[in-house]
């Protein structure tokens, strides 16, 4: 009985034992979510971009594009989203860019236009485009990214630099996008080519909602929207006329827009599309296109892609 008894006392001894470690013992630790959330900032010198999370989520991200450059002290910036295509590489894609910035300086020439076609239809099968900050202080955009490696780069001064880092910062998006789709909005542009492949926008509505806007490119060409306050009444011709210009000074038909461009979405791959917000205070707004085209080489605003539309309140 006596050995009996020591057995249980230590049975309960040692079960008490297990017990207290086991209370005592840390669980296993586990990787926090990925985001799908970022914000991108430009440092005021056009130099460094500060990626807010290295690695995002796949699916539905939100990004916040911010710039801090002085477009009177460098001139034009951007904020382009991108994924290499396959085969592809950030030095072939940059010294694209290059060219195209090269050949775009002055009045366009015969040489200059064939350049501009043949340097755009190699971008659009080096790279994937996913929108950006077209050139204003912020955007804010929501974007389908599934899993891979991801850039953001200032498409106007990283080409100059010579592919000097910070200019073009990476980031991963990891997981699976499980079947995630963009928020509906009733707000569409989209970029079209209705007219014997003439590049056109095909805006929802003469007004638009202040919101999330869906920006839609149903071609087969790489396009922008970079939209500018203008005065009441401005004409396709109007704008043309004073994008071709060139003028040091703001043309009349524009009105006064703080930082050089009030809001847009940078390039966007053929068949693809993003969302993007509009909060701007301006009612007026121009919306044009500066890619080049494939055939013509010309900036497509040239070849009538302009559009209006008013923001409401």
């Amino acid at each position: 009985m006596r050995r009996l008894a020591i057995a249980v006392v230590g049975a309960a001894i040692a079960a008490l034992a297990a017990a207290g470690c086991s209370s005592t013992a840390k669980p296993k630790a586990t990787a926090p979510p990925l985001p799908s959330s970022m914000t991108v900032t430009e440092s005021s010198n056009g130099q460094v971009f500060t990626l807010q999370h290295p690695e995002l989520k796949a699916g539905l991200v939100t990004f916040t594009l911010t710039s801090n450059e002085n477009p009177n002290n460098s001139g034009s910036f951007d904020m382009q989203i991108f994924a290499l295509k396959p085969g592809a590489t950030l030095t072939e894609f940059r010294t694209d860019l290059a060219a195209v910035g090269a050949g775009s300086n002055g009045p366009p020439t015969a040489a200059s236009l064939k350049l501009a076609a043949t340097t755009v239809t190699k971008i659009n099968n080096q790279v994937l485009a996913y929108g950006g900050n077209p050139g204003t202080s912020a955007t804010e955009q929501q974007v389908i990214l599934p899993a891979g490696t991801y850039y953001v780069a200032d498409t106007t001064q990283w080409p100059k630099s010579g592919g000097k880092n910070g200019i073009s910062a990476p980031f991963t998006v990891t997981g699976s996008d499980t079947g995630a789709v963009l928020p509906a909005s009733s707000e569409t542009i989209s970029m079209t080519m209705p007219q014997m492949d003439t590049p056109r926008f095909a805006i929802s509505a003469a007004t638009l909602n202040p919101g999330w806007v869906r920006m839609d490119n149903t071609s087969t060409d790489l396009h922008e929207a970079q939209m500018l306050p203008v005065k009441a009444g401005a004409t396709v011709a109007q704008v043309q006329a004073a994008l071709e210009s060139n003028s040091k000074t703001p043309p009349a038909v524009f009105a006064d827009a703080p930082h050089g461009l009030s809001t847009g979405v940078d390039v966007i791959s053929p068949h693809s599309q993003v969302n993007i917000m509009l909060t701007d205070t301006a009612s007026e707004y121009t919306v044009v296109c500066f890619i080049p085209d494939p055939t013509t080489g010309k900036p497509h605003f040239a070849m009538g892609m302009v559009g209006f539309f008013t923001l409401g309140k």
